[in-house]
């Protein structure tokens, strides 16, 4: 009976019978006096030997897949935000993916009397997201569409500004303390 390591997995079997296990795969008896106290997913085995990952090795391994669960999650606020709702003129508009269709809709039906010198119909209302009616003329839906892009834009701008950042660490300890929660505009 002896202990056995598997070469790829890190797998520790105790008192097995060793004809049992190929030593191709597997490293019988493995002196784990380097490895003592340490996780088995921070093992790598070389020639036989086994070692726990520097530092420098752990940060590569890690580091693609923390940087990729980063960037999901600056997606997730990002698409948070946008679907939230904005402010106009001190009402919360809703921007769900079907009232920014609207509001650009309505904006280009603004911009289309405007260059006709006409204007929207006199009884054309804008609701928020409680459905109180906002009264907009041609130029004050022009002026909505308008604050819709631009927060937009200024939600997206601070995803790209925080995904580039992530992308540009190359420390593991480093990115772990990364805060995704900065910079985002206010309603």
């Amino acid at each position: 009976m002896a202990d056995v390591l598997n070469k790829t997995t890190n797998q520790y079997l105790m008192s097995v019978n060793t004809p049992d296990f190929d030593p191709a795969e597997w490293i019988i008896n493995p002196d784990l006096s380097a490895v003592k106290d340490t996780d088995p997913a921070l093992w790598i085995v070389e020639n036989d030997a086994v070692r726990v990952l520097t530092k420098e090795e752990i940060n590569s391994s890690k580091l693609d897949q923390l940087k990729a669960d980063l960037k999901k999650k600056v997606n997730a606020i990002r698409d948070k935000l946008i679907y939230a709702g904005f402010v106009y003129d001190k009402s919360t508009i809703q921007s769900d993916q079907f009232s920014i269709i609207k509001i650009i809709g309505a904006s280009l039906m603004a911009l289309n009397a405007l260059n006709r010198s006409e204007d929207l119909p006199p009884d054309f209302v804008w609701r928020d997201i409680n459905n109180d009616p906002i009264p907009v003329d041609a130029n004050k839906m022009l002026d909505l569409g308008t604050s819709l892009f631009n927060y937009v834009w200024a939600v997206h701008k601070n995803s790209w500004f925080h995904k580039n950042n992530i992308d540009a660490i190359t420390d593991y300890d480093v990115l772990v303390s990364y805060d995704i929660n900065t910079g985002w505009p206010t309603n």
